[in-house]
């Protein structure tokens, strides 16, 4: 667990998160795991910046999962603390690390 980011063509999330699954020759499959972080006041957020080819780099709290089981568990963990919460976007200046937008 920690901050980790991802590039996606579209910075919205349908389901809350971000799953990607991948393969690695040396340990096998794998799945990359990205939810929105916590604010002080209770909201969920993804940081987001504008990359410079029109793609968005989406940060959040990172997992990884090597078992099917243990993303299972996970999901069904968040999706009942996402349950009836609002996503926000932060989009942020990266020369500041000041926010210059939110979006929900």
């Amino acid at each position: 667990m920690g901050n980790g980011s991802t590039v996606k063509k579209d910075y919205r999330v349908e389901k809350g998160y971000i799953c990607e699954r991948d393969y690695d020759e040396r340990n096998g499959q794998f799945w990359f795991f990205l939810e929105p972080l916590n604010s002080c006041d209770d909201e969920k957020f993804f940081y987001v910046k504008t990359m410079p080819d029109g793609q968005y780099e989406v940060t959040g709290e990172w997992y990884m999962f090597s078992h099917r089981a243990q993303l299972n568990e996970h999901l069904r963990e968040l999706k009942e603390e996402l349950a009836g919460k609002v996503i926000h976007y932060f989009f942020y200046d990266e020369k500041t690390g000041q926010v210059i937008r939110k979006e929900t």
